[in-house]
């Protein structure tokens, strides 16, 4: 599809003026190629990860393993988004 500026919004969410590159706490949204259901299935209101959604769970812990500068937090799933809370340590 594309960019229609009567129906997308494309304005900036990002607060004015913040160092983003500062310690602290962010949560990311990490979507899908055309928001694909890749990472598995809601079974009774709770997210059952598939091979592929715990392959990609297995590297944000690794990741904060191998790049001392960042820490992990709980994240939340999606069929096809993943929302780690990341908090920098720079």
């Amino acid at each position: 599809m594309k960019y229609n500026p009567q129906i997308h919004d494309r304005n900036s969410i990002r607060l004015r003026g913040y160092d983003y590159s500062s310690v602290g706490f962010y949560f990311v949204t990490i979507c899908t190629y055309k928001r694909q259901c890749l990472f598995g299935e809601i079974v009774n209101e709770e997210m059952v990860l598939n091979e592929y959604g715990k392959i990609v769970a297995e590297e944000w812990i690794e990741s904060s393993e191998i790049r001392q500068y960042i820490q992990n937090n709980p994240q939340s799933w999606n069929k096809d988004q993943s929302h780690p809370n990341i908090q920098s340590k720079w």
